[in-house]
């Protein structure tokens, strides 16, 4: 098995986040993800997602092709129901084959998944409780009251500075 994995060409393809997708949200809201996928190459590669639990996530766009140089940001959702953990996608990449038209979805029929370039990204999941949000909310409010009083401090100093500096 590991001779396999070692003629796998390197993935070309640059993936933020690299190799973990974080959804963050409650039980009771949907939770997306975002993953930039950017093409630093001069060539035009496609791209195909795979998962290991299809009917828990929607990924949008599933199939694509980055020109040279270009990005696309995938976005992934989960429909309804909470996340495993033990979930997992598969970035499959491929440079685009000349004799093939433009449609992604049938490149695919061309290339062969065993000479693919392949990136593994697993799942994390951080419960957002609504104490997290009124916390966050809390923090904001004494952040900017703070802020206020500083800068209210800092005129009236400065008032009397230029006051007793003139007199």
């Amino acid at each position: 098995m590991g001779m396999m994995n070692s003629s796998r060409p390197t993935q070309l393809l640059v993936l933020d986040p690299e190799d973990t997708l974080t959804f963050a949200g409650s039980c009771n809201e949907t939770c997306i993800a975002d993953l930039e996928v950017t093409n630093p190459t001069p060539y035009s590669i496609c791209y195909k997602i795979k998962t290991t639990a299809t009917r828990r996530y929607s990924v949008k766009p599933k199939v694509g092709v980055l020109l040279p140089y270009s990005r696309q940001v995938v976005n992934f959702q989960v429909k309804g129901e909470k996340i495993d953990i033990m979930d997992k996608f598969k970035l499959l990449s491929a440079v685009v084959p000349n004799n093939v038209g433009a449609d992604p979805s049938q490149m695919w029929e061309y290339i062969n998944e065993a000479t693919t370039m392949q990136s593994k990204i697993k799942v994390m999941f951080i419960e957002k409780t609504e104490s997290d949000t009124q916390m966050q909310t809390a923090v904001l409010k004494k952040t900017t009251v703070q802020t206020i009083l500083a800068g209210t401090f800092l005129i009236i100093t400065a008032f009397f500075i230029s006051f007793f500096y003139h007199s």
